[in-house]
């Protein structure tokens, strides 16, 4: 009796759980393109002319040195086709931009020995895809706060999985969200500074997890009501990186399972 209990109850949770997690997917949307970037990705950027769009993802790892290929891949933003790939560091890279020409690519590592923490900066020529210069800091590139184009407002971390959007010239907060209900890794501002990018996840397996509720979401928000526009969810890890195209129309998304997804933000068509 106990046992025909326990399968009616497992085939009613079957029932519910499994159409719930199509109708998940089904309302998160799909996504322009899926680019593999590497074993991991972590950073992703659009060009100011939006033609190009570069990737930043693990390669070879080398256990004998402690030391893994920082991989950087370009891509034509309209058709998706790789166009160079070169190793640019002995780490993960972990933030990628464009200068305002569009002619050189900045890129940024971690440094995995010494202590306080330290980033490896290189910049790149574009079109010989050579070393200009590098260097060391210990502020992490890229990193929270960031500041809106518009420069009217900021956002920081809040707390776990919360993103705060404060006055820029106040410093006081405006608002909170729910920007991850684990971790928020990632934000960046559309290039009109209407639209918030925010990308989470738990980042504390490294990698991809086949534990959903660990994966994370990217959120579209309306800065100035604090809306929830839009929410994709078709990673299968944590999320490292966002990106808007320089038109707004779409937003790039970087993962820890290998791969860059191209989003189109509901309303704004490319």
């Amino acid at each position: 009796m106990v046992r025909r209990r326990w399968k009616r109850r497992a085939v009613l949770a079957l029932l519910v759980v499994v159409p719930a997690a199509g109708f998940w997917w089904w309302w998160s949307g799909s996504p322009r393109a899926t680019l593999a970037a590497g074993e991991v990705a972590h950073a992703v950027a659009f060009s100011p002319d939006g033609t190009l769009l570069a990737t930043a993802g693990s390669g070879t790892y080398h256990p004998g040195r402690d030391e893994v290929d920082g991989v950087i891949r370009l891509w034509d933003a309209a058709t998706h086709r790789q166009l160079a790939r070169w190793v640019a560091h002995t780490n993960f890279v972990t933030h990628l931009a464009f200068d305002p020409s569009g002619r050189t690519l900045t890129s940024a590592a971690f440094v995995r020995a010494g202590a306080p923490p330290a980033w490896e900066v290189a910049v790149w020529d574009l079109a010989t895809r050579q070393e200009r210069g590098r260097t060391r800091t210990g502020i992490q590139p890229g990193g929270f706060p960031v500041a809106s184009p518009t420069g009217e407002v900021a956002a920081k971390q809040g707390g776990w999985g919360v993103l705060a959007v404060c006055d820029a010239r106040t410093g006081s907060e405006l608002y909170r969200l729910e920007a991850d209900r684990r971790q928020l890794n990632c934000a960046a501002f559309s290039p009109d500074g209407t639209l918030l990018a925010t990308g989470g996840g738990d980042t504390s397996g490294g990698g991809p997890s086949p534990l959903w509720w660990t994966n994370g979401d990217i959120r579209i928000w309306e800065v100035g009501t604090g809306r929830l526009v839009a929410t994709f969810n078709r990673h299968s890890g944590p999320v490292e990186g966002v990106a808007f195209s320089p038109d707004g129309r779409s937003v790039a998304s970087a993962s820890l399972d290998g791969t860059v997804k191209v989003w189109t933000i509901p309303g704004r068509k490319p």
